[in-house]
């Protein structure tokens, strides 16, 4: 049996076995994926063990560990490189028993990179980016040669966002940095050129986005450019996160006039970029949609 695994802290409530062990009874592989709870200190001794088992086909990468997965590889994807983040280990065929060579992948630049094109212009105006994590990163990847005229970041770390911002311009983006605060977040959501927000954050919870004031921000911001437009060019909210029901975040936006995507969209789009990495087949994708909604 070949093993896939997810590493990441914490990760008990992933839907990613679920979604992919699907995949693998359908494509008929013999094959098992496997959540791997752990910390920052222990990650890169676990994650080895398990990388060099004969059995070992691949893995996901989740918080907080994206940027230290880059340790683990002999080469990285041009996205993995851009983002400075992997989230997709695979293992080369051509790697010897015990020592495989491992390929750092970014699908979640793949995966944003797809869902924006499906529902953004063909030349966007101006994007909001909550958080400056590996994840974060992936999507300035991914935003780059969108024609944006515009990237805002916001983080509780206004120093990794201006980091950010400049790796941003580094990218060939024009970009913006600030603290994520209530002013902050009313201010860049009330951009008029406002094309999409991403959260690329933990965040889920009113609770946990109550101190930053989103309901009021999406509130006052979005209908009032909303009636000037078309329905096509209404801004987008993006959540890479996701829950058992819609996050607050993607729940605010709706109520504000915004189109969602909501982080189990995110989900099945990095993981089917991951599936095919690893098989080198068409992930299917209904079954793992099937296996990642919410139960009744």
């Amino acid at each position: 049996m070949t093993r896939y695994y997810l590493f990441g802290h914490p990760v008990t409530a992933s839907l990613s076995p679920a979604m992919h062990n699907a995949a693998f009874r359908t494509i008929g592989l013999t094959a098992r994926y496997e959540a791997v709870d752990v910390g920052p200190d222990e990650f890169v001794r676990a994650a080895r063990e398990r990388l060099s088992a004969d059995d070992f086909g691949g893995a996901n990468v989740t918080i907080p560990h994206k940027r230290a997965a880059m340790g683990l590889c002999a080469v990285l994807s041009p996205d993995a490189s851009a983002a400075v983040a992997v989230n997709t280990l695979v293992r080369e065929s051509a790697g010897r028993p015990g020592q495989p060579r491992i390929i750092g992948h970014n699908t979640d630049v793949t995966a944003v990179r797809s869902l924006l094109r499906r529902h953004l212009s063909a030349r966007p105006g101006t994007a909001l980016l909550i958080g400056a994590g590996g994840a974060a990163s992936g999507v300035v990847v991914a935003l780059a040669g969108m024609g944006l005229e515009l990237l805002l970041v916001l983080n509780r770390s206004e120093a990794a966002a201006t980091q950010l911002a400049e790796m941003s311009r580094g990218l060939g983006l024009a970009a913006e940095a600030g603290a994520l605060d209530r002013p902050s977040l009313a201010r860049f959501l009330a951009d008029p050129t406002l094309a999409v927000a991403i959260n690329a954050t933990p965040l889920k919870d009113e609770e946990e986005w109550r101190p930053l004031g989103l309901r009021e921000a999406w509130g006052s911001a979005v209908p009032g450019a909303a009636a000037h437009t078309t329905k096509a060019r209404l801004p987008v909210a993006l959540d890479l996160a996701y829950r058992d029901r819609p996050t607050f975040f993607t729940v605010a936006a709706a109520r504000a006039g915004c189109r969602t995507i909501d982080g189990r969209e995110m989900l099945i789009a990095q993981g089917a970029a991951a599936f095919r990495l690893w098989t080198g087949l068409d992930a299917p994708v209904e079954v793992m949609r099937a296996a990642v909604q919410p139960s009744r």
